[in-house]
């Protein structure tokens, strides 16, 4: 069954969008849209339509810099909510004021989520269609060092610290004709979903030895659902790099993820030595008391963790290069196992 609609044709399928007409799919529609921030297609407001115009509020910690602007390209996807009306996905609402328009059937009933879209390249999307698993991920990461496997995790990715994954809900807005013929206002609130971990491994004996190094955090979750705005149950052990501080004996570094479960977290250092053997070196901690807090709302904080390297505790000591004879606690590898390998499961 085809409904017609000025300037929009709504039919079975994919729809597509040009700057001129378009074509709806019933189901999740998938508008390839033009980046003008107007979106008003068709010069009337006709008598089975309402406009809508679709607004982004901002909420700019003062903490963050002056000009600061956090929204890039925003993706809104509008699931009906009854059978007789389609859904709709816009992609590219590039808006640096926070405002575009529509034009939306009459008596329809939406559900609807917006989204930070190509926000970071460690960020995938799937089940976009879908009005309860849509679901951002990470991709899965794979190390053939990494030798400390935690039971039914698979190892991703993490998420670069500077990245920004701004996500809001719009549970539910009925499409009425206004009497005055003006435009209608769906307004959104995005956050930032996404969690900033910085660490630093303190008092590593030999730290001028060391060629590379990274770590791996386990327990935490997989993906985030969009529509939701709850986390994945599925846990994973998430891969990131980080740097070595000559002078201050330590190693350091940060990374985003969408959040912690609720189970042990283990934190675990390689790190890539000048020595005969070409050695690599892994040590494991449990930092779950370190970061099992939340902030009064059942929602984890940012977190600061810091470990102890001392060789009393168990931590690293690199010994020189030339010393063969020494015992560092490493293994045998090629250099080539130190490579990583990232795979974007659909």
């Amino acid at each position: 069954m085809t409904q017609n609609y000025p300037y929009i044709t709504v039919k079975s399928g994919w729809q597509r969008l040009s700057a001129v007409t378009c074509t709806v799919i019933v189901g999740l529609s998938l508008f390839s849209a033009c980046t003008n921030k107007d979106l008003w297609w068709g010069a009337g407001n006709g008598a089975d339509q309402q406009a809508v115009d679709v607004h982004f509020e901002w909420n700019i910690p003062e903490s963050y810099p002056d000009g600061y602007t956090p929204w890039g390209t925003m993706r809104v996807n509008l699931f009906s909510r009854t059978a007789e009306f389609p859904s709709y996905g816009i992609s590219d609402f590039t808006l640096a004021d926070g405002d575009g328009m529509l034009l939306l059937p009459v008596g329809a009933s939406y559900r609807g989520v917006a989204y930070s879209y190509n926000a970071n390249s460690n960020i995938y999307f799937r089940n976009e269609n879908d009005s309860v698993n849509a679901e951002a991920y990470s991709a899965t990461m794979s190390r053939s060092t990494y030798t400390r496997a935690f039971p039914n995790e698979r190892t991703a990715a993490s998420i670069s610290e500077d990245a920004l994954f701004n996500v809001a809900q719009y549970p539910c807005f009925d499409v009425v004709k206004r009497g005055d013929n003006l435009p209608d206002t769906m307004t959104y609130q995005p956050q930032n979903v996404l969690y900033t971990y910085t660490f630093e491994v303190l008092n590593v004996q030999g730290a001028e030895y060391v060629t590379d190094t990274r770590g791996a955090l386990s327990g935490m979750s997989a993906s985030y659902f969009l529509t939701r705005g709850t986390l994945s149950a599925s846990p994973v052990t998430l891969f990131f790099a980080a740097s070595v501080d000559v002078k201050g004996h330590r190693i350091y570094g940060s990374f985003s993820t969408f959040g912690r479960l609720d189970m042990e977290n283990n934190f675990t250092l390689e790190i890539l030595h000048k020595s005969s053997t070409n050695g690599i070196l892994q040590y494991t901690w449990n930092i779950t008391p370190q970061i099992d807090k939340t902030d009064g709302n059942n929602h984890y904080l940012n977190f600061h963790i810091v470990i102890d390297g001392s060789s009393d505790d168990g931590g690293p000591v690199i010994v020189p290069p030339d010393d063969s004879s020494a015992d560092s606690g490493g293994f045998t590898a090629d250099v080539d196992e130190w490579n990583e390998e990232t795979i974007q499961l659909n």
